[in-house]
């Protein structure tokens, strides 16, 4: 009897250490491959989205992600040829992959961050018209002279909730944006004032056209995507009205595409209220 009793105490010993192993994995195996970009606790850095209450990775299926961490993602980054920057693919075991995504979805959380109430909603506004409407607009939509910026032109913000989450909009406020004329604000502003900016920027909104998409999506992705697309049966796109994909995630799969597929990234070509376009017509098809 007290054999049988210590053999189960054992067994159930070994069963919530091999638990433990395979949370402390992921951890490590986060150590390992993404903190450098990633940041340590999760928030992002310039070289990197956050994690940390990701709408992205919250929204995605543990196989989308497992996808993204398998083929990585190309970005725009590939286009200089002396910079090696963007989402590199990993070569790793299955329970390791399966491992590192519990890991990410921990770090996501399962219910979105709350964005606080403005400390000061006025000072928000003041500071966007001071710093930011030169190129983003008055509305978010972007000024004349922040669309004809080179090499990309000005973000649409109104925008801004389908491509980032609360963290990652103040880390691109503090550090300004790759490859574009964004400059970073973190000795210009206080961490307070980037608070009040961000908040503001968040509060602004983009109605989609959701007929606009579908004239976008039947020009170029009902090639692929269509039932009837020419290029269906070669290339086996997924079906988008089968889609588990939320709207988050949808559109950062719009703009940066796939690595390692044809879903190359069409920030390029489309701009971001056509995109948000998109999305919603891809919405209405869904089941």
């Amino acid at each position: 009897m007290k054999r049988t009793l210590m053999t189960a105490m054992l067994f159930m010993g070994c069963m919530g250490f091999a638990g433990s192993v395979l949370a402390a994995d992921g951890s490590s195996l986060y150590k390992t491959k993404c903190v450098m970009c990633h940041g340590a606790d999760g928030k992002g850095t310039a070289m990197g989205p956050a994690f940390k209450d990701s709408g992205f990775v919250r929204s995605s299926g543990d196989q989308a992600i497992a996808e993204v961490i398998l083929k990585g993602r190309e970005g725009a980054a590939k286009k200089y040829k002396n910079i090696a920057l963007g989402m590199p693919a990993q070569k790793l075991k299955d329970e390791d992959v399966s491992a590192l995504v519990a890991y990410l979805k921990s770090l996501a959380g399962n219910e979105p961050a709350p964005v606080a109430a403005p400390a000061n909603g006025e000072n928000g506004k003041k500071i966007y018209d001071k710093y930011c409407a030169r190129c983003h607009g008055e509305d978010g939509s972007g000024s004349q002279y922040g669309l004809a910026l080179q090499p990309k032109a000005a973000r649409d913000l109104r925008t801004n909730r389908l491509f980032f989450s609360d963290d990652e909009l103040l880390i691109i406020i503090n550090h300004g944006g790759a490859w574009r004329e964004m400059p970073n604000w973190e000795y210009v502003l206080t961490d307070d004032e980037v608070r009040d900016a961000s908040r503001y920027v968040r509060a602004l909104n983009y109605g989609p056209d959701r007929k606009n998409g579908e004239k976008l999506f039947k020009e170029k992705c009902a090639l692929c995507h269509a039932a009837d697309g020419i290029m269906k049966k070669t290339w086996k796109a997924p079906d988008l009205d089968m889609s588990a994909l939320g709207s988050f995630e949808m559109a950062r799969t719009i703009r940066y595409g796939i690595h390692d597929t044809l879903m190359y990234p069409r920030e390029g070509v489309r701009t971001n209220a056509e995109i948000a376009d998109i999305v919603e017509y891809i919405k209405g098809l869904k089941k």
